[in-house]
């Protein structure tokens, strides 16, 4: 930038010009400063927009590198077969994440690279922060600079690997899991044989088999005993063919919750652990019975695991409303060889298909059990951290669905009085509920409830005789689906 020169400077051996120079030459020092700071700052930010750029380039150096690398490794990469005898460092292909996996112990193993972290680790790496590190099982990163990152697990397009990086940088979006009280911390409710119960939001159904009892559980993870939710066989199953069917743990989603779902990849995860050894079975059905796909996982007797399934575009033709209506079904552990088979595996199907074929017969014997937690459904074929919701905003959405409250009170007044009272509802209920009111009374009589509506009801009880009266109860508020 241009600067202003300064005039002649004064000189003792120029007596005669002394003093109107320095006038002239002080006078102009003002100006002379507020040029130089100028120019100090002008440079300051050239030189930091070279280094920014410099940064960039070295930055896309790296990223242009771990490309290079990904497409040399897939050249020679093949799709995995369980009979293989493979070498170390060899690369393969995993069937269902269609994920690239390589080779850590020379062998051949029956599992999926994508479930087989003893033998196989993701071959794809990413530069971040300056550090280097790969995706696991578990879906974590290490070694990435200054802290650990959890990172999403990749699988698909390269598009998708971009919203996978993202989601490092910016962090992951709340909102995204579908699923209601995953973690299973709120039961409102005692453990059910049938229906909804246990742990709110889930529930077990079956036909022609032995009893089912579904409640809260716990699971060891990392040291931390986590609260789960749990099914367990009160007695062995009994024939499970034609239409015999347990439905393992369930939860169903209103239609506002999932509507959206439509024509998108999905991912599922959870924590999973059974006190049996084998293949079990994760499905999800639409609300009208058109669309149903089943994947199947391996879990080892009393070792947690987690499960991470990308699963495939849910397709167009599923019916999903958006309303509050009941709508697509989660099953986890379904059991039935007949009616209820899925005739696929991790693809989409028309019908109501929530076994998944070759699923082990869990619930063969008495106290036997399956049992879930950190259980999320979420938009995307990239499968990220759990979310986390506070205890006080999943109590609100359990309460969409299911409230009871207590009712106490004490009243002096004529005999044959009615008195009535306006209950609102902490948060507007997913239909009109189903209310069942009970009360104990001392010199009262005829507790009712009416005008029942999504945001609240009224209550009516009556006096007996002149006096005080006393009422001691509760009302159950049922809009579960």
């Amino acid at each position: 930038m241009p600067m202003t020169p300064l005039p002649t400077p004064p000189s003792r051996s120029d007596p005669s010009n002394f003093a109107e120079r320095g006038d002239a030459f002080l006078g102009a020092l003002p100006v002379f400063a507020t040029e130089a700071n100028a120019l100090e700052t002008n440079v300051n930010a050239k030189e930091l927009s070279a280094t920014t750029a410099a940064s960039n380039a070295a930055l896309s150096a790296t990223a242009a590198q771990n490309a290079a690398n990904a497409a040399a490794g897939s050249v020679n990469a093949t799709a995995w077969n369980a009979a293989t005898n493979y070498s170390l460092d060899v690369r393969v292909i995993s069937p269902t994440t269609r994920g690239m996996f390589r080779r850590i112990v020379a062998g051949t193993s029956a599992t999926d690279p994508a479930l087989d972290a003893t033998n196989w680790a993701p071959f794809i790496t990413a530069v971040i922060n300056g550090g280097t590190g790969a995706a696991t099982a578990a879906g974590a990163r290490t070694n990435l600079g200054a802290a650990p990152v959890n990172a999403p697990i990749f699988t698909g397009t390269a598009l998708e690997l971009r919203a996978a990086l993202d989601s490092l940088m910016v962090g992951y979006s709340t909102g995204r899991n579908r699923i209601m009280n995953g973690a299973a911390l709120i039961a409102q409710n005692n453990a059910v044989t049938q229906g909804y119960g246990g742990p709110d939001g889930f529930g077990v159904f079956s036909i022609g088999t032995a009893g089912m009892s579904l409640g809260q559980g716990t699971m060891t993870i990392n040291g931390k005993a986590t609260v789960t939710t749990r099914l367990t066989a009160t007695g062995a199953t009994g024939v499970l063919t034609g239409t015999n069917y347990v439905s393992g743990i369930q939860q169903r989603f209103e239609g506002l919750d999932a509507f959206d779902l439509i024509g998108d990849k999905l991912s599922l995860s959870f924590m999973f652990c059974s006190n049996v050894t084998g293949t079990f079975g994760a499905s999800l059905t639409d609300g009208n019975s058109t669309a149903s796909i089943a994947v199947t996982f391996n879990a080892t007797a009393n070792v947690p695991v987690q499960v991470a399934i990308p699963l495939p575009v849910m397709p167009t033709s599923a019916v999903i409303p958006q309303s509050a209506a009941p709508t697509l079904a989660l099953n986890i552990g379904a059991l039935g060889t007949g009616t209820y088979q899925n005739p696929s595996t991790n693809a989409w199907v028309g019908g109501n298909y929530f076994v998944a074929a070759g699923a082990t017969n869990w619930a063969a014997a008495t106290n036997n059990f399956i049992e879930v937690t950190n259980l999320q459904l979420e938009k995307g074929g990239v499968v990220t951290p759990f979310e986390r919701v506070s205890f006080d905003k999943e109590l609100a959405r359990a309460r969409r669905r299911f409230y009871q409250f207590g009712y106490f009170r004490t009243y002096y007044g004529s005999g044959g009085m009615v008195v009535t009272e306006v209950i609102l509802f902490p948060t507007s209920m997913r239909a009109s509920p189903t209310v069942t009111p009970n009360a104990s009374y001392a010199n009262a009589s005829n507790f009712i409830v009416n005008n029942v509506g999504t945001d609240g009801l009224f209550t009516n009880w009556t006096v007996s005789a002149t006096g005080g009266a006393t009422i001691n109860g509760g009302v159950t508020c049922d809009a579960r689906i």
